[in-house]
This record gives structure tokens, sequence and C-alpha cells, in this order.
């Protein structure tokens, strides 16, 4: 039956559907009354939500820096634009290590925090660029 099947996850749709209402919800700055009314994910649907979250900023950013999904598989793992974007998702959502290794081919989980790391310790998260590209991106 349709009612089963809408009873199972968080939205029925295509994920570009999904992305379309998340970013409604998160453009909704209305003050919020009481609890009930602040979506609750949990399990697979906290995991597909945060997903597309992650998803939707990273086009944003790769858009901000002119890059496409083809400059992923062509460039260095390590290429600079690659760690400032997953420095990016890291500070700004709960995006993990594999999740970003495997959307900007990076290597290995722990390349990411390594480069992360590098990138922080090194002063690149509180340089102009990084600062202007957050702000594309983020609003």
């Amino acid at each position: 039956m349709a009612f089963e099947k809408m009873c199972r996850g968080w939205a029925l749709g295509t994920k570009d559907f999904k992305k379309a209402l998340l970013e409604e919800v998160e453009d909704d700055n209305d003050p919020v009354d009481q609890a009930e009314e602040v979506p609750r994910y949990d399990g697979e649907r906290l995991r597909e939500a945060n997903e597309l979250r992650w998803e939707m900023l990273l086009d944003k950013g790769l858009s901000a820096i002119g890059k496409d999904t083809k400059s992923i598989s062509g460039d260095l793992k390590s290429a600079d634009w690659k760690v400032t974007l997953a420095c990016l998702l890291k500070l700004k959502t709960s995006a993990t290590n594999v999740w970003i290794t495997q959307q900007l081919n990076m290597g290995t989980p722990d390349a990411v925090s390594r480069y992360v790391s590098e990138f922080r310790t090194s002063g690149g998260d509180q340089k102009i660029p990084f600062k202007e590209l957050t702000t594309k991106v983020m609003t």
C-alpha cells in the first residue's frame, strides 16, 4: 500500500525533492513556539537528512570555487581546493572523514584529518579566502 510506504522515512520523493524540503526548513527563520514543531530525525532518517545537507553544502562550495565533479577525479587528492572544502565541511557540518574522502576523492579517511589539521595549523581557516568561501556557501 502507498500509505505504508509513506510511513517509512522522513520524506517520500526524489533526492532533489528532499533537498528542496531541507532548504525550505532551513530557510524558515520563524521562531518556534512549541518543541513538537521542530523536525526530529533519528537513525536512517537522520543519516539521510545529514548526507543531503552535506551534499548541498559541497555543491555550493564547488560552485563557489568554480569546480565540478570532473575536477574531483582529475586533481590531486591533496589539492588545495579539496582541503579547503574538506575543512569547511568539517567545521560547519558533522560530515565524516569517510564521506568527505568518498566525495572529494582524497585517498583515505585519515588523510582528510591530516590535511585539514595542517590547513588549520597553518592558519588557512583564518585567511580571507576561506572566510569569503564560508560566507558564500553558508548564506
